[in-house]
């Protein structure tokens, strides 16, 4: 089997340790373990692969931070997932530089989010676990990052303002955190970004107007912030959006008339208090209707006309 590329034993009942005769195994690209119970440490035969999708119990095991530098990998795809998993993220996944994609969501991991990240990440997704830092210190450096989840976490600090520089990302959730701070302008930039989901924060300060700078936007969720000033005009501009999502927060004035201007929207929802006020678009070539359903409307002291 020395020559063997592809290994696949995933969603079994295997467990115990990896053997390390793995080893030997020079030519092996592609190992799937994931859905299984493995135990213990790595076994240097990671430092061949191009993509790896494991399964462990217990913490995360450690790796020696020289592994990865041995050979030029295409790439590294670690998924460790919907398990059991404690402690700490290893120190090794920050000098994993050929590491493309990390999931780790849905575990009980603690600590901090590692930083620096690995400037290769295209996909990172951390969300639904026990993390309690700051954002990662090098994010404005994730040039190739194109989702990024880090949501139901104790995620605290601000949102720096290099978010603008990661021109490839396409989905945002940073919601149920400890965010502070007022959301940055530099958001605007994001003209891939299709999902903006920063719910659940102590976020202050008003929405940006460059919001409506996001061409490709479906989903915009502020729930439950700390937001004021009105609702910006330039959402209007927003043309594929379908979900704008702004209860519980501390926003004045009116909904901008601005809004009517969704040339290909077929259906709009917006969110406007504890209850969810509705606001719903429906447009075709001939006629346009209107429907407003009101509850609660104190709750972000707006002042509604039909």
């Amino acid at each position: 089997f020395l020559e063997l590329r592809y290994l696949d034993l995933q969603q079994n009942k295997l467990s115990g340790e990896l053997p390390k005769s793995l080893d030997a195994l020079r030519s092996l690209q592609r190992l799937f373990l994931n859905n299984n119970a493995f135990s213990g440490s790595l076994p240097h035969f990671y430092r061949y692969f191009d993509a790896i999708l494991l399964s462990f119990t217990g913490e995360i095991p450690e790796l020696e931070d020289d592994a990865f530098r041995v050979r030029s990998l295409p790439s590294v795809n670690l998924d460790f997932s919907s398990n059991k998993l404690v402690g700490e993220i290893p120190s090794f996944i920050s000098q994993m530089r050929f590491l493309e994609s990390l999931n780790v969501e849905g575990n009980g991991l603690t600590g901090p989010v590692p930083s620096p990240l690995p400037t290769e990440l295209k996909i990172l997704k951390m969300g639904s676990n026990e993390f309690e830092s700051e954002l990662p210190s090098n994010l404005g450096e994730l040039s190739h990052l194109e989702l990024l989840n880090i949501q139901s976490n104790k995620i605290k600090g601000s949102i720096p303002a290099s978010i603008g520089l990661l021109s490839n990302l396409r989905s945002l959730k940073l919601g149920i955190n400890n965010l502070q701070g007022s959301v940055p302008s530099s958001i605007g930039n994001l003209s891939q970004l299709t999902t903006l989901e920063l719910a659940s924060n102590r976020l202050e300060g008003t929405l940006p107007s460059d919001l409506g700078m996001l061409s490709n936007l479906r989903e915009l969720d502020f729930t439950i912030n700390r937001l004021t000033g009105t609702i910006p005009k330039t959402l209007g501009g927003l043309e594929k959006i379908q979900r704008i999502s702004l209860p519980n927060n501390n926003l004045s004035g009116t909904i901008p008339s601005e809004l009517g201007r969704y040339v290909n929207a077929s259906k709009l929802l917006l969110c406007c208090c504890a209850n969810c006020v509705l606001f719903v678009y429906l447009t075709d070539r001939l006629f346009t209707v209107w429907i407003v359903v009101f509850a609660h409307l104190e709750t972000n002291r707006q002042r509604y006309w039909i």
